[in-house]
């Protein structure tokens, strides 16, 4: 029984070191939407495809709706399927389509929208400051089957609320930035089945269902962008580190018994990703 009770113990707390950017892909926050507004109805656009550990396809549009005021929103997906399928059903059985090959299947879909302001300084206005906060939502999955082996599988739905800020310089061909993003997550449904080998023998299918968590994820990020005046390739590179504030608290059926387990994980990644940006700026067809 004591033995029980620590392995699941043990369970809880690499549920949630690898909840943000570890084993479990269930939450990335994509790339650092940067829109670099200048003027009173300026329009941006951009497209980019981020490396791995965070999430595959991001689009991102903002429009300013005064000199110094701007909207965006921004949307990240990432859906992945490697050979093969697997279905959990956390009440019943576990299936999967297989021939002694690995399957893995993550899925992330969200959207965050914001607002700010922006101030263009500077004897040429060629230096650009920007400060956006906002919310967002989305659910993410995650599967894992390997040799006919289930190794996890994890769901999770969950809500963001962000605040950016940025330095730049911007120049009709050239523009490089400086963005810091704190990122505040909360997990409110966090669900799956992890089966657990506690020793020789026994492995254990434990299942955890509408779980909750949350934590801050901090971006410090290097934004370049090369082109013409309205369409430029975007390069970005940086860190993101995410910081567990609580873990939940769990239940086990074990006989009889129940636990919960609170921890702190500082989790941090490098993050890289190429895109294209689009700006429309109206002063750009003025004479």
């Amino acid at each position: 029984m004591k033995t029980m009770i620590k392995s699941l113990k043990s369970i809880g707390i690499l549920l949630f070191l690898f909840l943000l950017n570890s084993g479990f892909e269930i939450y990335s926050p994509g790339v650092v939407y940067s829109p670099s507004l200048k003027t009173k109805n300026d329009l941006n656009m951009s497209v980019s495809l981020a490396a791995p550990v965070s999430s595959w396809l991001n689009i991102g549009a903002a429009y300013a709706i005064d000199n110094h005021t701007g909207l965006m929103i921004h949307g990240i997906s990432n859906n992945v399927n490697h050979k093969g399928a697997v279905t959990i059903d956390l009440t019943n059985t576990i299936s999967y389509s297989n021939t002694n090959t690995s399957i893995n299947k993550i899925r992330m879909n969200a959207v965050e929208i914001g607002a700010g302001c922006f101030y263009s300084l500077g004897r040429k206005k060629n230096r650009l400051f920007q400060l956006y906060g906002g919310i967002g939502g989305g659910s993410g999955s995650d599967a894992y089957v390997d040799n006919d082996l289930l190794k996890y599988m994890v769901s999770s739905k969950f809500y963001t609320a962000f605040l950016q800020t940025s330095w730049a310089y911007t120049g009709k061909y050239f523009e490089s930035e400086l963005d810091l993003k704190a990122n505040y997550v909360r997990i409110y449904s966090f669900s799956g089945i992890i089966p657990y080998e506690y020793d020789e023998l026994h492995t254990i299918p434990y299942m955890f269902k509408d779980l909750n968590s949350s934590g801050i994820c901090i971006e410090p990020v290097y934004t370049m962008k090369v082109g013409s005046p309205s369409l430029k390739a975007i390069f970005q590179f940086g860190l993101e580190t995410n910081y567990v504030i609580n873990s939940p608290e769990y239940e086990y059926n074990w006989q009889t018994g129940t636990s919960s387990l609170d921890i702190a994980a500082l989790l941090s990644v490098f993050k890289v990703s190429i895109g294209i940006s689009f700006t429309f700026r109206e002063n750009d067809f003025k004479h």
